[in-house]
């Protein structure tokens, strides 16, 4: 399988209450064609700031320190912004976390999807709404004619969710991200997401880079598990493997934590603590704090990915506590 995302040792800063600080630190991932890649955390953790820096689309105080991020075999970090842009589009799309606020309220979603062939295929403006519709039936909207003259304030949720995957498709991207796609939708239209996504990716052999908190979603469709922990990743492997025998302590905190049908309120294992925000990191290991397991040199030493049983993990005593 050949990449068509890498992110080398990624770094990203940004100004915060008048102090830098490193809400994504030294993030490597590889994403190859027709894969599913889950990038899971808590809220926080940095999952949504290394997509941005991928796309490029990072807020002004941000912006990327080290590291590169690698498109399709181009190196994006010497490319002017119209050279970016023209790659991104062909390249790359993503489905942000909220729809209603990520689609221009004063267009309507045909507009907005037909914009895309106007301005990177030069479609006439007929032949780009044709599109448009075409795209809004492949995502199951139903009666796509009448719904691509509708503002995004006068669809459901589920709708919303379906015209930003129509948006993020349009050219044909061999990577999509997709952030958070099932969240505030309801168990139904949530799993109607998730097939239409599957579906896609087996219909156009198209990556997906999947970003959720959701252990659920992971289970259902992701080939790799890239697990991060304030800003950094510490543990990366298969989801068969993942969820069968995570290694790192905050790995397992987070499974132990999803609730069975087979188990007692009483018997509910939440995380303990909470996360650290991105001004106070702790030193060392940043989950050291939380982590039954921890001592002085998890304190003192950040631990690097390593690799253990097919697992990399950033776990000083990854061998000893994998029970």
């Amino acid at each position: 399988m050949n990449p068509v995302l890498e992110l080398n040792e990624l770094t990203v800063e940004l100004s915060h209450a008048g102090q830098i600080v490193r809400p994504v630190e030294d993030v490597s991932m590889t994403i190859e064609e027709g894969k599913v890649v889950a990038l899971i955390g808590e809220s926080g953790s940095g999952k949504t700031m290394t997509a941005l820096a991928a796309m490029g689309l990072l807020p002004e105080s941000a912006h990327v320190a080290s590291g590169a991020v690698i498109v399709d075999g181009t190196d994006v970090a010497g490319l002017s912004n119209k050279e970016r842009r023209r790659l991104r589009a062909g390249t790359m799309g993503m489905v942000f976390q909220d729809p209603l606020s990520a689609l221009n309220p004063v267009y309507s979603v045909g507009w907005q999807i037909a914009e895309q062939f106007r301005v990177h295929e030069n479609m006439s403006r007929s032949e780009a709404n044709e599109r448009a519709v075409g795209l809004l039936r492949s995502v199951g909207i139903p009666d796509p004619e009448r719904r691509s003259g509708e503002y995004p304030h006068q669809l459901s949720g589920g709708m919303r969710q379906r015209v930003m995957i129509a948006i993020a498709i349009a050219l044909h991207p061999k990577v999509l991200i997709a952030d958070e796609p099932t969240t505030a939708l309801d168990v139904t239209v949530q799993a109607q997401i998730l097939e239409l996504l599957d579906e896609l990716r087996h219909k156009q052999g198209m990556a997906i880079w999947l970003i959720t908190h959701d252990l659920g979603v992971v289970a259902s469709l992701a080939d790799e598990v890239i697990l991060m922990y304030a800003g950094r990743a510490v543990e990366s492997a298969s989801a068969d493997r993942y969820f069968s025998k995570p290694r790192h302590p905050y790995g397992q905190a987070l499974r132990a934590s999803v609730p069975r049908l087979s188990q007692e309120i009483d018997d509910l294992h939440p995380v303990a603590g909470t996360p650290p925000p991105v001004t106070a990191f702790p030193s060392g290991c940043r989950f050291h704090p939380r982590c039954p397991y921890a001592i002085d040199r998890c304190r003192t030493e950040v631990p690097l990915l390593r690799s253990v049983d097919d697992v990399l993990v950033a776990c000083h005593r990854a061998e000893e506590i994998h029970g």
